[in-house]
């Protein structure tokens, strides 16, 4: 869960970057929204299933399978969207960031501190 709402937040900085257009920046909402739905029904799923099981049972785990299933393809489908969408945009997106870092090498320093966290802690969970 902190992995999706990390990428959310950096989709949508990038988004507030570039003038996307009405329909871009809905789809781009929504995928954020679906995943993080998700993602939510899944962890919700696992507790239940751990909640009324105490060992392994197969229907238990094809559960928490499916569940997981879920939060995959949505992701899956996230990327395709922001590939199609964002791609585009990618000389406009390196201008504006590069622009960024000239104006203020806060942000830049807060760019790489972000990633250095997400990848310390991100990939644990």
């Amino acid at each position: 869960m902190r992995l999706h709402t990390a990428a959310a937040f950096a989709v949508l900085y990038l988004a507030h970057l570039i003038p996307l257009a009405r329909w871009e920046s809905l789809a781009v909402a929504g995928t954020i929204f679906s995943v993080l739905v998700v993602e939510a029904l899944n962890t919700a799923i696992e507790a239940a299933v751990d909640l009324a099981t105490s060992g392994y049972h197969p229907l238990a785990a094809k559960a928490k399978n499916v569940a997981a299933g879920a939060v995959l393809l949505t992701a899956a489908n996230a990327l395709l969207l922001g590939y199609y969408v964002f791609w585009p945009h990618l000389g406009e997106l390196h201008r504006a960031l590069l622009r960024q870092a000239e104006t203020s090498p806060q942000i830049l320093g807060l760019a790489l501190l972000v990633l250095l966290l997400l990848l310390r802690t991100g990939w644990r969970g």
